[in-house]
């Protein structure tokens, strides 16, 4: 889920933990969207619409951190407030 942040807020980056998807921050979308902060929630590998790799080795923290920051990347973002939660 992306929603665009105005001019005055920044994004909030939120990851989900195992085993949920985005959809657990559906509720917290519009809120802080509406108050004009952008919104970053991608599904986590082999969670949500992912690839669901057989490889362990691709669900290593390193390599899943490293997609999050090619994310903000290719957004061109550079800072984000981050909300995680995890069982």
């Amino acid at each position: 889920m992306f929603y665009p942040a105005n001019s005055h807020q920044p994004y909030i980056l939120f990851l989900h933990g195992f085993p949920s998807s985005s959809y657990d921050w559906r509720r917290q979308f519009k809120y802080f969207s509406e108050r004009g902060y952008g919104i970053i929630a991608p599904d986590l590998l082999g969670y949500g619409g992912t690839d669901h790799p057989s490889n362990i080795d691709a669900f290593r923290l390193k390599n899943m951190a490293e997609e999050i920051v090619d994310l903000l990347d290719c957004l061109d973002i550079d800072i984000v407030l981050g909300v995680a939660h995890d069982l």
